[in-house]
């Protein structure tokens, strides 16, 4: 369907709409929806259809899309897995819809190369397990791996860099960092091993997951709740239970930050 300048000074003269079919080829062509077009649809309308539009190209192209708890998906596909918090999924599906110039499948491609690629092959060039505390690589984007938070018993290594790791150019600052998760008490959302990047920041939105530290010797990765006056770090494993800190005690708890992208390597 074809039309001029003069068709749209036209609707616009006379404040009218194009029929529904001049509006759903417009919509088309600017990878929009029809309500984005007559100012019907909210921001939430529009991340939506951008989040269910890459759910949409992930399950056509072979992956396996599995939700697994409030805040967090696993997108998999041939054994390997990418573990991603649903806030993280939004965004970065709201950034490929706004890419139309380019081409949504294009785009989705490009996304599959630099992220699930990437952050899910194994690279016998950088693995965690042999990489040195000295310079990061240069031809990306990288943190620093602080030592290991505990999601069992154990301690925050805050000094002691052991490895780096790639992260998108948007968290490359110095108010993020990586940490390797070690132990069970966040199974089987947050497995051992799993890398979480976490965003400095002195207190999290309850429910959040985030990275907390008691009496400055031992850390933890656990989701936090607060009522009736009192703190509780949950864990996703039933056999360990809360911590739990009220009155003066809440004055042992020190909030390093906030988990908002976990990364599995299978």
């Amino acid at each position: 369907m074809k039309f001029g300048k003069n068709q749209i000074k036209y609707w616009e003269k006379n404040n009218t709409t194009p029929n529904k079919l001049t509006l759903d080829a417009i919509a088309v062509y600017f990878n929009v929806t029809v309500e984005y077009l007559l100012g019907e649809e909210t921001e939430e309308d529009i991340a939506l259809s951008a989040f269910n539009q890459m759910y949409g190209w992930l399950e056509e192209n072979g992956y396996v899309i599995e939700k697994d708890y409030d805040d967090s998906y696993t997108i998999s596909k041939n054994g390997r897995s990418y573990h991603v918090l649903s806030e993280e999924l939004m965004s970065v599906s709201q950034e490929i819809k706004n890419r139309s110039s380019q081409g949504f499948e294009l785009a989705m491609l490009d996304w599959e190369r630099d992220t699930f690629d990437k952050y899910t092959s194994e690279s016998p060039e950088r693995p965690l397990s042999n990489a040195k505390a000295g310079a990061p690589p240069r031809e990306t984007s990288v943190l620093p791996v602080y030592g290991s938070i505990s999601a069992g018993r154990g301690t925050l290594a805050e000094q002691e860099i052991i490895g780096y790791e790639p992260v998108e150019e948007k968290y490359a600052d110095d108010e993020h960092f990586w940490l390797v998760v070690k132990g069970n008490s966040m199974s089987p959302k947050i497995e051992s091993g799993d890398y979480v990047l976490i965003k400095i920041q002195p207190e999290v939105e309850d429910s959040a997951i985030g990275a907390f530290v008691i009496d400055e010797v031992e850390g933890f990765v656990k989701q936090i709740h607060r009522h009736n006056g009192r703190i509780e770090l949950v864990s996703f494993n039933d056999i360990y239970p809360p911590i739990v800190f009220e009155g003066k005690n809440k004055e042992r708890l020190r909030t390093v930050g906030k988990v908002i992208k976990l990364i599995r390597k299978m």
